[in-house]
């Protein structure tokens, strides 16, 4: 008997317009909104979310076989080397106040796609969204003292660079509608 790992239960729908969670059988993996369907192949590295067309969706990132976990700020976007193509920005949301995230891109549909310092992706509806104000980058060498000069961009205020990273130190936090204290 085949045991089918249920890799893309409870992710969010990959459709711009859809707030579906995704829910997989052997057969497929189906939207519990939209009703779309989609099938699930596994690479070497990567499980893969694959349309009826046959183009891939979504990736997702495999378990190393020696049973080792991915460390879990992997994903996290260095302040110091911006991808190129990203640009941060606040972001107002209404119902929620201004959000610092690493890039926002305006889709074709009117949604904007953020990508949080933490690696995670979010889609928010054009109403939800009451501004965009870009943060300032700048290009630099990271290490002036060798011979080779590279270029690296980066978040240019080092107040916003810091804001950026994850903070380890405790504090307090709001859960269930508590402010809670956190211990270091």
């Amino acid at each position: 008997m085949t045991v089918t790992q249920k890799i893309w239960d409870g992710d969010d729908c990959p459709r711009v317009l859809c707030d579906g969670t995704l829910q997989q059988d052997e057969a497929a993996v189906e939207c519990s909104e939209c009703g779309e369907t989609w099938s699930q192949q596994t690479a070497d590295s990567e499980h893969l979310l694959i349309s009826r067309a046959g183009k891939i969706v979504k990736r997702k990132q495999r378990v190393l076989p020696d049973g080792g976990e991915i460390e879990p700020e992997s994903d996290r976007v260095d302040p110091e080397r911006l991808p190129d193509t990203y640009t941060p920005a606040y972001v107002d949301v209404r119902g929620q106040g201004p959000v610092y995230v690493a890039n926002y891109e305006t889709l074709s549909s009117g949604w904007l796609s953020l990508t949080e310092w933490r690696g995670t992706r979010t889609k928010l509806p054009p109403h939800r969204v009451g501004g965009v104000r870009e943060v300032r980058t700048e290009t630099y060498d990271p290490a002036p003292e060798t011979d080779r000069y590279t270029r690296t961009k980066r978040v240019a205020d080092e107040q916003r660079r810091e804001q950026a990273r994850p903070d380890d130190a405790g504090g307090k936090t709001v859960v269930d509608g508590h402010s809670i204290e956190i211990d270091a």
